[in-house]
């Protein structure tokens, strides 16, 4: 309703200015209704677009209703990825090592530092391709691994 209010205040506005112009200078009545009428089709059609392109700052019951009323935590980006790259229970080799691996290893990377990795992450960490398939409970024991650092 403020657009509306807003609208009629305008052209309450223009109105003013225009019925100024017609006293003030009579000669000129002809340019002065061209110009009002320019004015006020302007604040019309300005306020049918900001009507359109206003966000609705009440939502209606049915999208309260929808809406969730938790609110996630912020999480780090490589927990998301890494939450897309693990769909499936087995792994190949090629998988692992393009999808999984590059993620578990910047995240015991960020976690070592210069440290040297222990014993359970140096497969991990070295470049020496993955043979054979890895099952989630094989990427489990990697990511505790990790959280132990």
């Amino acid at each position: 309703m403020t657009g509306v209010y807003r609208a009629g205040f305008l052209l309450v506005f223009v109105g003013l200015l225009v019925g100024g112009g017609l006293l003030l200078s009579p000669g000129w009545s002809t340019e002065v209704w061209s110009a009002g009428a320019l004015a006020a089709s302007t604040v019309v059609v300005a306020e049918v677009f900001f009507s359109l392109t206003a966000k609705h700052r009440d939502a209606s019951v049915f999208e309260s209703a929808l809406g969730s009323s938790h609110t996630t935590a912020d999480r780090p980006t490589d927990l998301e990825k890494l939450e897309r790259s693990l769909g499936w229970m087995s792994y190949s080799a090629a998988e692992y090592d393009n999808r999984v691996r590059p993620v578990l290893r910047r995240a015991a990377s960020s976690r070592l530092g210069q440290a040297d990795p222990p014993p359970a992450l140096t497969q991990l960490m070295s470049e020496v391709p993955t043979e054979g398939s890895v099952t989630t409970s094989d990427i489990e024991a990697i990511v505790t691994q990790i959280e132990r650092l």
